[in-house]
């Protein structure tokens, strides 16, 4: 509806609890991501720095990755 009128479209703030594994997570954002920019469409992940069934990614205290398999799905998906 928009994208092929050459109109811009964001995904915004999607994410994926942690209620799954951490293989599961990463097979979702990886899928979820490359088939957004596949439709030329960018996407920003939710993180609310929550871990227990939350959707927390960076560990803003000491900068580091609580997920690494997760950041590198992500990080593929958008080559």
């Amino acid at each position: 509806k928009f994208i092929d009128k050459g109109t811009p479209a964001i995904i915004d703030e999607f994410g994926c609890v942690n209620a799954a594994d951490e293989a599961t997570r990463a097979e979702y954002y990886g899928y979820y991501i490359s088939s957004a920019k596949a439709n030329g469409i960018k996407c920003f992940i939710w993180d609310n720095n929550e871990t227990k069934n939350g959707f927390g990614l960076l560990n803003r205290k000491d900068c580091t990755w609580y997920y690494p398999e997760i950041i590198e799905a992500i990080q593929n998906a958008t080559k």
